[in-house]
This record gives structure tokens, C-alpha cells and sequence, in this order.
């Protein structure tokens, strides 16, 4: 069975603000992906990953 997933997420910020998120499934599921995602920015800019109480793996670009 193939399951494609996606979701909408808005911020709102009170000045300009530069944000790159990518957020990941659970690792429990990483083995049912097909295609491994794959983070860039254009300019290239140091990308890290961290993870966050209850929330799955994040991928902040470290500005």
C-alpha cells in the first residue's frame, strides 16, 4: 500500500524572518519510505537536524 502524506503549517513572525523547516516522519516508520527526502537551499547555507519533545525530527538551517 502506498500512503503519501503531506501538511500545511503556518507562522506567523512580528519582523521579517529567514526560516527553512523540513519536518520527517517518525523514525519508527523511516524504513517504509520509498524515496528518502532530501534537503537544499539556494545560496547554500548550513542546514543541522535536532529533535523536539513529541514533535518528529526537525531540520533547521542554522542562519
Amino acid at each position: 500500500m502506498l500512503i503519501r502524506h503531506g501538511y500545511e503549517i503556518t507562522l506567523t513572525c512580528q519582523q521579517p524572518t529567514a526560516l527553512v523547516c523540513l519536518l520527517s516522519v517518525h523514525e519508527d516508520r523511516a524504513a517504509d519510505i520509498r524515496v528518502p527526502e532530501t534537503l537544499f537551499t539556494t545560496p547554500d547555507v548550513p542546514l543541522g537536524t535536532s529533535k523536539a519533545r513529541h514533535i518528529q525530527t526537525l531540520h533547521p538551517a542554522a542562519f
